[in-house]
Order: structure tokens, then C-alpha cells, then sequence
């Protein structure tokens, strides 16, 4: 059953403030997006424990991406060529040899 009506026409039709209507979309979408994680192992962290060191995480990873993003588009001494450009155009090492 897939309805689509205003939150004003919902509360109206079963007697309760348009608030509430709004709170139980909330509470439902909320749910529904902690139960797919979890279904999956994904643990969640309520309380915010964990989250610097997550975001610390994740800050360490955007800099070693970037780092590698440079290191692979900065031309070689040796290669004549940049790392990416090597490996796209499928020279080996051993040719060079």
C-alpha cells in the first residue's frame, strides 16, 4: 500500500496533530536506514563515542588519497612518465631493464 497525501491530510484523517504525523516519518525513516546497516553487521554508534577517532580516520585516509593523487600524476625521473601514464599504457618494468 503506497499512499502519497499531505502530513495536514493524514492527521486529520486518524485525529492527531500534524506533528506527531511528521515525528513517526522520522522515527520510521530513521529506523529504516540503522536497519539496513545493521542487517549488514555494520555496527552504529548512538552515543558519539568513537567519532573522533572516526573522523580522524577518515581525514587520514583524504590525505593519503590526495598524496597518492599527486604522487601518480607527477612525472618520473626514471620513467620518463608518470606513474599513471605508465601503467596506462601497459609498459613493465622489465622493458625497461
Amino acid at each position: 500500500m503506497r499512499e502519497q497525501q499531505p502530513i495536514h491530510e493524514i492527521a486529520k484523517r486518524y485525529q492527531i496533530h500534524p506533528s506527531q504525523v511528521t515525528e513517526w516519518k522520522k522515527a520510521l525513516l530513521g529506523n529504516a536506514s540503522t536497519g539496513v546497516l545493521t542487517s549488514h553487521g555494520i555496527k552504529i554508534s548512538m552515543d558519539g563515542k568513537g567519532r573522533a577517532l572516526d573522523n580522524v580516520m577518515i581525514e587520514l585516509y583524504q590525505g593519503l588519497s590526495a598524496f597518492f593523487r599527486k604522487c601518480n600524476t607527477r612525472k618520473h625521473q626514471s620513467l620518463g612518465m608518470s606513474p599513471e601514464q605508465n601503467y596506462q599504457s601497459g609498459f613493465k618494468m622489465e622493458d625497461a631493464a
